[in-house]
């Protein structure tokens, strides 16, 4: 005979209520929005309790292959490749385990084993999959403590380095890049672009150079319907985009390293990162705005191009 009795619906912080029920010793909790009544209480948890036995039979390996597979449609490949390598990499007891019998301190067991060795960011983005990948099985249970993340003092660069880094990139394969990141665009968008991308001095920016779920480079749409968009870059820039013929013939990730070896050979820390700053880029002939951030803190530079010869 079940033993059964709902507890009376407790406020969480964010202003939703949890139900639990006790059976046979085993406590059950779900989590709403609005507070029911003790009749709608009852019939909310009791059709959780009494889940599928595909559901209760869910390890938890199986459970973010099912929430991979619902979202790959919507995914992003880069974001697809990140989910299918966050899953793979969770911890092997841990994977075989019943999705229904997960509690909080499992979690926190993997957050742990995280924290020894990974960043507090790569912690948090792990647990968040977690969590994702919990909430689409109904799965309610209390979210994990986080290691704390460390504040890091940036080495704040001076107009002067960044002078010295545009001396060391001019000329080079990637100075068109460079300036081309400059102007609010992400890496993929610059290693899509061509030529016939070019309207005089206005770039249209459309497409994005991304790797595909079998790690192969390919051409799609740009990251969201609005990074599809025109800008205006100097004549200057322009004619030399059409004098050599092409913009970039390298990968995203060839960029970044092209900056830090202009860093190094400027001899200024590293410190330096590209920063997209579409939406409030504002072109003007004869000058552009170099947009660099050290951490969280962004920098801005606005470079006439006669100081970069």
């Amino acid at each position: 005979v079940k033993e059964t009795y709902v507890i009376a619906p407790t406020t969480l912080p964010s202003g939703s209520y949890r139900i639990r029920q006790m059976v046979n010793g085993k406590s059950y909790s779900l989590t709403v929005k609005e507070k029911p009544s003790k009749t709608e209480a009852m019939k909310l948890i009791t059709a959780k309790i009494d889940k599928p036995v595909k559901t209760s039979l869910m390890t938890v390996e199986m459970a973010c292959k099912a929430y991979i597979d619902a979202k790959a449609n919507i995914l992003s490949p880069t974001t697809y490749k990140e989910y299918v390598a966050t899953a793979r990499r969770l911890p092997e007891a841990f994977k075989k385990e019943r999705i229904i019998n997960i509690t909080s301190l499992d979690v926190q067991k993997v957050v742990n084993d995280y924290a020894a060795r990974l960043s507090p960011k790569t912690v948090a983005n792990y647990t968040n999959f977690i969590f994702s990948v919990l909430k689409a099985q109904e799965i309610d249970i209390k979210f994990p403590k986080l290691p704390q993340r460390i504040k890091k003092t940036p080495y704040i660069p001076t107009e002067q380095d960044i002078q010295a880094v545009l001396s060391q990139i001019k000329g080079t394969e990637h100075e068109i890049a460079i300036m081309l990141c400059c102007f609010g665009l992400r890496r993929s968008e610059v290693c899509a672009l061509t030529v016939d991308d070019l309207d005089g001095n206005k770039l249209t920016i459309n497409k994005a150079k991304v790797k595909d779920v079998n790690n192969k480079w390919v051409i799609k749409t740009t990251k969201t319907v609005d990074s599809t968009r025109t800008i205006i870059i100097p004549d200057d820039l322009a004619d030399r985009i059409r004098e050599k013929g092409y913009i970039y013939k390298y990968i995203p990730g060839s960029i970044c390293r092209a900056l830090e070896r202009a860093e190094k050979e400027a001899g200024i820390p590293k410190c330096l990162t590209l920063w997209r700053m579409a939406d409030s880029y504002h072109a003007t002939h004869d000058s552009f705005n170099f947009f660099l951030c050290t951490g969280k803190t962004e920098y801005i530079f606005s470079i006439k191009e006669k100081d970069t010869n």
